[in-house]
Order: structure tokens, then sequence, then C-alpha cells
């Protein structure tokens, strides 16, 4: 099982996470949104040799930080 071990269960309740790449830019949906805990910022992640991509919550004082979140004022 150690294959698995990083890997936890998904709930298909929140809705299926997507992102859209464009050649204007990425977007991602708010399920993606939710299961990152609506972050205000991110680190765009680029790892060149497998072609992969990542997004990781920081902080807006983070170098390459990237807004992402803006909460709805109330």
């Amino acid at each position: 099982m150690a294959l698995l071990d990083d890997f936890k269960p998904f709930n298909f309740s929140e809705g299926v996470a997507s992102v859209s790449i464009t050649n204007n830019g990425m977007n991602f949906n708010q399920s993606v949104i939710k299961k990152l805990n609506y972050p205000t910022h991110v680190l765009l992640l680029i790892d060149e040799g497998t072609k992969r991509i990542a997004i990781k919550q920081c902080s807006e004082k983070d170098e390459n930080a990237a807004p992402f979140y803006k909460a709805q004022k109330k």
C-alpha cells in the first residue's frame, strides 16, 4: 500500500475540481478554491521534466505569489 500513502479519498459531494488553461491564462473552478481553503495567494509550481503543474497556498509576501481568491464583500 506504500504506493498510495500520499493519497486521500476524494469527496465527490464537493464537486469535481477542474482547471481551464487558455492562451489568456488559467481559471480554477469553485471546487478547487474550496479544497485549498480559499487562499488569497498561491504559488504556481512547474515540473518541466514531467510537464506537471501544481498550486500551493502561500502568503502575499512570498516571492512569486499570485493573487488567487478575493472574498466577496457582504
